[in-house]
This record gives structure tokens, C-alpha cells and sequence, in this order.
């Protein structure tokens, strides 16, 4: 996976924040790799389900509608704080054009039903990749059942992590999150309940590091105990849901 636009989306301070991750290993991998995976549910919806719209929430400095090959009629749709989103529109330049921005912050839940309800019903994917950490539980919550009660039917793509791998492995993880200046606010051990919670149902819930140990080259190195604990190596994870 290559990303063209990467470093120059990132500046110099987001590149300082990746070399940061970088040097903590495993994270480093897992967020590349749910990148990937992601990048698979999205074209595979966008295969089979005739999508209209993908809308990004918390969008940050993603590049996939631009770093991917997709249908001609496929809108993106990218929501984030405006200062953010008026740096990605001046570095993208006339790229920019290929995508609608939208200023949202996702803790105005008011404020994300009203999109939803101005979209209307249309065929869509919600992505919220690396959001819902950084959102209070509730709030997360909150936010999933706006989108499973929004017009239409809706797919949301998103990873989870937490728990018991965050304990074992991640401890300097959210240390280095929160220097970045986006602390850790929740941790979802159970990615399936949660979301089913909240009103959608799960049809795909990928392991991170059982679709990367499929691979004929695996970036993950876990140590070997996780051979006896099979649970933890299941915790970090992309779900694929649905609404009603």
C-alpha cells in the first residue's frame, strides 16, 4: 500500500508523529494494516451495493478518495474541524474539487443528524477510522445510533481496539497519542456488542492480526504467548456494520 499523498498532506509535524508511532512497532503496523483492510470493506461495497456516497467522518488527512481508483459517480463526502479541513484543501490544490467538505465537529450530535437528515436516503458507506478511540464512550455511542437511525441504509466501516491488547502491548501507545495532542478517550474490548448496541448489525468483524497473518509476509510480531491467548490477538479490529 502507497500513498502519494502522505508526506505532503502531513507537513513536517505529522511526519515527526509517524517516525513516533513508528518506533513503538506494533502500532505502527496495526494502523497500516486497518487501513488496508478498510480500504477492502469500502471496495467491496462499492462493488456490490451500488453506493452513492461515502461519508467520512473525522476524516483527518486520509487521501483514499484520491489514492484509490473509484466509480465515476461515487461522491466522498469529508467531515472534520474546518481549520483542518481548509489545510487539506489548499495542499490537495484542484484535487480538492473531486470531494465535498463539510465542517462538522462529531460531538455536536445535533449537528451530524442534521447532515444525515440533508443527505437524505441515499446508498451510503460511513467511515469513522481512528475516531472512535479518541471520542468519550458515550458520546461514541451516541454518535453510532445517529447514523443506524439515519435515512436509508447505511454500512459504517470502522476499527476498535482496547482492552485486553491495548493492556498487554499498548501501554506506551496512548502516552504518545496524547503528545500528539489526541489522547486516548475509550477503549472497546467488545467491537461486536458495541455496535450492535447501538442499533447496527455486524456482518463482518476482521481481525487485525489474523488477516495480517494470513499474508504471505506478515507485519506483525507478536510474541509467542499470544499462541496461548488467542482472545488477545482478537482484540484490535475493523467491524463492518449495517443499519435496519
Amino acid at each position: 500500500m502507497v500513498d502519494p499523498f502522505a508526506a505532503h498532506l502531513c507537513g513536517a509535524e505529522g511526519l515527526a508523529i509517524g517516525r513516533a508511532l513508528e518506533a513503538e512497532g506494533r502500532a505502527h503496523d496495526a494502523i497500516a494494516i486497518r487501513t488496508r483492510v478498510i480500504d477492502e470493506r469500502l471496495a467491496l461495497a462499492a462493488a456490490r451495493d451500488g453506493l452513492e456516497e461515502v461519508v467520512l467522518l473525522g476524516v483527518g488527512l486520509d487521501a483514499r478518495a484520491h489514492r484509490l481508483s473509484w466509480p465515476e459517480a461515487l461522491r466522498f463526502l469529508e467531515c472534520d474541524h474546518e481549520a483542518l479541513l481548509a489545510w487539506k484543501r489548499v495542499r490537495l490544490g484542484e484535487l480538492a474539487a473531486r470531494v465535498g467538505y463539510r465542517s462538522l465537529d462529531l460531538r455536536d450530535l445535533a449537528a451530524v443528524e442534521a447532515l444525515f437528515a440533508e443527505l437524505g436516503p441515499r446508498r451510503r458507506v460511513v467511515v469513522l477510522e481512528g475516531v472512535v478511540a479518541y471520542l468519550e464512550e458515550p458520546v461514541a455511542r451516541a454518535l453510532l445510533g445517529v447514523i443506524a437511525r439515519a435515512p436509508g441504509r447505511a454500512r459504517v466501516i470502522a476499527d476498535v481496539g482496547g482492552g485486553a491488547w491495548s493492556a498487554l502491548f499498548g501501554r506506551r501507545i496512548p502516552a504518545t497519542a496524547e503528545r500528539a495532542g489526541a489522547p486516548y478517550r475509550t477503549r472497546i474490548a467488545h467491537g461486536r456488542r458495541f455496535f450492535e448496541e447501538a442499533g447496527l448489525h455486524v456482518e463482518a468483524d476482521v481481525s487485525l492480526v489474523a488477516w495480517d497473518a494470513a499474508r504471505p509476509e506478515p507485519r506483525f510480531r507478536l510474541p509467542w504467548i499470544t499462541r496461548l491467548m488467542p482472545g488477545v490477538r482478537d482484540v484490535a479490529r475493523v467491524i463492518d456494520a449495517v443499519s435496519a
